[in-house]
């Protein structure tokens, strides 16, 4: 069992530029990627989106890849000629439209292709892409490797609740027959209570007993959770095999914890005594509390 959160980084230099690249991972119901590349890297969007999604099943991934210069070479790389002919550009566009004759260099240092990361990619395209690809590579290591750590502390929590609810299960199914019964019996004094001072004889010494008596029955078995019971323990040997598993089980968790609410809730509208009500509840949320971490399960 993995988490969806996680963080990696790692770091390479080549041909005089440094690359940085970081891989932060969240939750999300399906896998979706933000990869986020220096321009001079644009070219190895296909190939890191695949490697992504051969590592990671499910959340958010944002990648993120930058270059920095890690000499003064690398820094001052600029493309004169480049420069040059942008500059003629602007003066001309600047005469035609009457502005004012200045162009700023710092202006046209930062336009795109004359300067930096663009350089380095025309200059020492493969070797870059060769060290940004080890560096995705590590921080995807890095960041599953936290997921993996993440992962093992979510099972340890997750098994405990579902022992604290076999537990809450097995009390509910030495309860229930208790409470139907005393349903019966509080229904039977009833009917007693109402008929007393009546022409109508008592329960179970006249025709009308009888259909009193049927009465009584019918509403004791609406009281039932026998079934009910039956499929939270089916639930709960699945989640049990779920938890077990590896790789990817947070949907399959996800889906039993549904179930396993809507059970619980059930029972505690079918409850008949204060007892089998309090541990409803107490089921229930201890369902909210594993609905709560499977949202962070991958």
């Amino acid at each position: 069992m993995n988490s969806m959160t996680g963080f990696g980084v790692a770091r390479r230099e080549a041909a005089g530029w440094e690359l940085r690249a970081e891989v932060q991972t969240l939750n999300g119901r399906f896998l979706s990627l933000r990869l986020q590349l220096a321009d001079a890297l644009r070219d190895l969007t296909p190939e890191l989106e695949a490697t992504l999604k051969g590592a990671f099943r499910r959340g958010t991934v944002h990648c993120r890849v930058s270059l920095a210069p890690a000499s003064q070479a690398a820094a001052s790389s600029v493309d004169l000629a480049r420069l040059e002919g942008l500059c003629r550009s602007v003066l001309e566009v600047r005469r035609r439209l009457g502005l004012s004759p200045e162009v700023s260099p710092e202006w046209l240092l930062a336009a795109p292709g004359l300067a930096g990361e663009l350089m380095a990619a025309e200059r020492v395209a493969p070797t870059l892409a060769g060290s940004a690809r080890e560096a995705v590579e590590e921080a995807v290591a890095r960041a599953a490797e936290g997921r993996s750590s993440e992962g093992l502390r979510l099972r340890e929590y997750l098994v405990g609740l579902h022992q604290e609810m076999g537990r809450l299960v097995a009390t509910l199914r030495q309860r229930a027959p208790k409470a139907v019964q005393g349903y019966r019996e509080q229904l039977r004094r009833r009917v007693e209570e109402l008929l007393a001072g009546t022409n109508v004889a008592p329960a179970g010494r006249a025709p009308e007993g009888e259909a009193l008596e049927r009465e009584v029955a019918y509403l004791a078995e609406r009281s039932d959770v026998t079934e009910e019971l039956d499929r939270i323990e089916s639930h709960l040997v699945a989640m049990a095999d779920a938890l077990a598993a590896e790789g990817a089980v947070g949907r399959t968790l996800e889906f039993l914890a549904q179930e396993l609410g809507r059970e619980a809730g059930t029972v505690a509208a079918k409850a008949t005594d204060v007892e089998m009500t309090r541990l409803a509840f107490d089921f229930r949320a201890q369902v909210e509390r594993v609905r709560e971490q499977v949202a962070n399960v991958e």
